[in-house]
Parts: C-alpha cells; sequence; structure tokens
C-alpha cells in the first residue's frame, strides 16, 4: 500500500501526519504527531528567523524524516507557513529543513494555507456551507467554503505565540482593537449565518482537551467537540485567570502551550 507523509511547519509547532491509501481510496492514518518547536519566537521583535529557534525546528524536522524513512512513506510533502513567509531569512529554515527530512519544503501564501485546511476539513466531497477558523501561533486564517470550493478566505497576522509575545497582559484593550482591526467588515458574526462553524489548530484542540479534563490528548473525544459561544467565553476566562506558570495543572493543557493559550 502506498504511504503519504504530510509535514505542516507553523509557527509554533511541527505537525506530521502519515497515511496509506486503502481500497475504494480511502486514507488510513498510521502515525500523527505535533511537536512544539515555537519557530515564530520573537519573530515581531527582530523580523528574523532565531538561531535557537531554527535549530530547535530542524531537530524535529529530522525525526519526522527518519519516522518517514522507517514506515516506507513513498510520497512526501512538507509545508512552512506565516513564520516563514513573514521573516526575512526563510532560507534559515528551508534549507536545513529539507535537508533535514529528505524531501523539500514548500513556502506556502496565507490563501493556499487557507485552501489546504478546507480541503482538510471538509474533503473534497462536502457539500455543507462551513466557516473555518484556524487559530494558529502566528497567523489566523478564516475560510468560507461550500459545495466543496472555497468560496473567500483571509489570513490575518494574529496567533497565539505572537499575541503572547506582543500584548501585555495589562493592555487587553489594545489587544482587541489590534485584533478587531485586522479581520475585515464583512466578516464577522453574520458571515456564520446558516453555516457550520468549524475550529481547527493548537488552540481549538487544546479548549476542546479541557473542556473534556483529559490527562492524556485523545485526538477521538476532542474530534467534533461542539462549544457554545457562552460555553467558550467561560471556559476562556477560566483558563486566563490561572497564572501562566500553574495552567499545566489544569488537565488538558501541555505545559509547551501553557504560557500562549490564553
Amino acid at each position: 500500500m502506498t504511504r503519504i507523509a504530510a509535514v505542516d511547519i507553523g509557527s509554533n509547532s511541527v505537525l506530521m501526519c502519515v497515511g496509506e491509501i486503502v481500497g475504494g481510496g480511502d486514507l488510513r492514518i498510521v502515525y500523527d504527531s505535533a511537536r512544539v518547536s515555537r519557530l515564530g519566537e520573537r519573530l515581531d521583535r527582530t523580523g528574523r528567523l532565531g538561531p535557537a529557534a531554527v535549530h530547535r525546528t530542524v531537530r524535529i524536522l529530522e525525526e519526522c524524516g527518519r519516522k518517514a524513512r522507517i514506515l516506507g512513506v513513498a510520497v512526501a510533502r512538507a509545508v512552512a507557513t506565516a513564520a516563514v513567509r513573514e521573516a526575512a531569512n526563510p532560507e534559515a529554515l528551508l534549507g536545513p529543513g529539507a535537508r533535514a527530512l529528505g524531501f523539500s519544503v514548500d513556502l506556502i501564501s496565507g490563501e493556499h494555507e487557507a485552501a489546504l485546511t478546507f480541503l482538510g476539513v471538509t474533503g473534497a466531497a462536502s457539500t455543507d456551507p462551513v466557516l473555518i477558523v484556524d487559530v494558529g501561533g502566528a497567523s489566523t486564517e478564516i475560510v468560507l467554503g461550500r459545495e466543496g470550493r472555497v468560496e473567500r478566505s483571509v489570513s490575518m497576522p494574529i496567533g497565539a505565540r505572537r499575541l503572547a509575545e506582543t500584548v501585555p497582559s495589562e493592555d487587553i484593550l489594545r489587544f482587541f482593537v489590534r485584533v478587531i482591526s485586522v479581520i475585515p467588515d464583512d466578516l464577522g458574526p453574520e458571515a456564520a449565518a446558516g453555516r457550520r462553524v468549524i475550529a481547527v489548530g493548537g488552540t481549538a484542540t487544546t479548549l476542546a482537551a479541557v473542556r473534556h479534563g483529559l490527562t492524556r490528548y485523545d485526538p477521538e473525544r476532542v474530534e467534533g467537540t461542539c462549544f457554545t459561544r457562552t460555553e467558550l467565553a467561560g471556559l476562556v476566562e477560566e483558563i486566563a485567570g490561572v497564572p501562566p506558570a500553574d495552567r499545566a495543572r489544569i488537565p488538558g493543557i501541555s505545559e509547551a502551550r501553557a504560557d500562549i493559550i490564553a
């Protein structure tokens, strides 16, 4: 059976998924991992990918390359997103990353990232109208789609790590002004009318894990978790009220996300 690997080099983490094509063209997942790399650390301050952040990320990519070889992957693709897009020195990651993996790393646009997110969430055969929100480390994508195609997408320069590093906790009003200022006027709450709203990414899955009180991450329990707006607001308020140093004690929050989840 043909095995395929996908590697997503994000601003805060590296994701790897390996699947094999089975009867009828379905994909069976044989390996799935998420490792925190903090590649976008201090990017807003320096405009560059830092040596330590690149080193951490390349070490993770070396492990991904070894795993791909062990699992007999025949087709592999890796993409880099917001942190590398915005950095003045993208080559610091692209070249070493490709050598570590053993296959090329493509730098993709925010629009391409949004389109891939849409396909990953819905599948090509989906007809339901959806609004997808993908909160990453340095960017957030909003995608509207139906009938198996993207109707509109926008990539915004706000993300969990970026906001944690650049917005002081005592200046929360300025934080909200900054977030609201980059959301297009016609993508307010009314854009979700009649659509399923689907959240993806580490922020969303962590909130779901907290909701279920998971001491060990379980993707089957996290997948499909539903929140009302009131429930989500209450959970965020609860987490934000706990000092960052103590958040990892909350079931569902890993030490690697404790400082940025709020």
